[in-house]
């Protein structure tokens, strides 16, 4: 069965196929805030981590998915396009909070 966003948890994997789905690998998103779990060594994760402590960093659909795919679970996530501001995705405590138009 393929997770979802609406499943709990939310794994950086079904995070990656809703954003990749509506979005090309080049498009620019902000990136304010991550925080994952992960079952394997995954230094991408810990560098979004890092590079987001009080700031926020902009980085590709297809930079974004490489590091998430690690994610075990996605606790919170918080990316808003540069391209269109409505399209957000926002995930706080492991839930799901606001998709809109991706």
């Amino acid at each position: 069965m393929e997770s979802t966003l609406n499943d709990f948890p939310i794994t950086g994997e079904a995070c990656c196929k809703v954003i990749s789905k509506g979005s090309h690998p080049s498009e620019i998103w902000t990136l304010k805030d991550i925080e994952t779990m992960s079952n394997s060594d995954a230094g991408k994760l810990a560098f979004l981590w890092q590079e987001t402590r009080g700031k926020s960093m902009e980085i590709s659909t297809k930079e974004l998915c490489d590091a998430l795919i690690f994610a075990s679970q996605i606790i919170c996530l918080d990316i808003t396009s540069t391209e269109n501001s409505s399209k957000q995705l926002f995930i706080e405590d492991g839930e799901l909070i606001e998709r809109d138009n991706i």
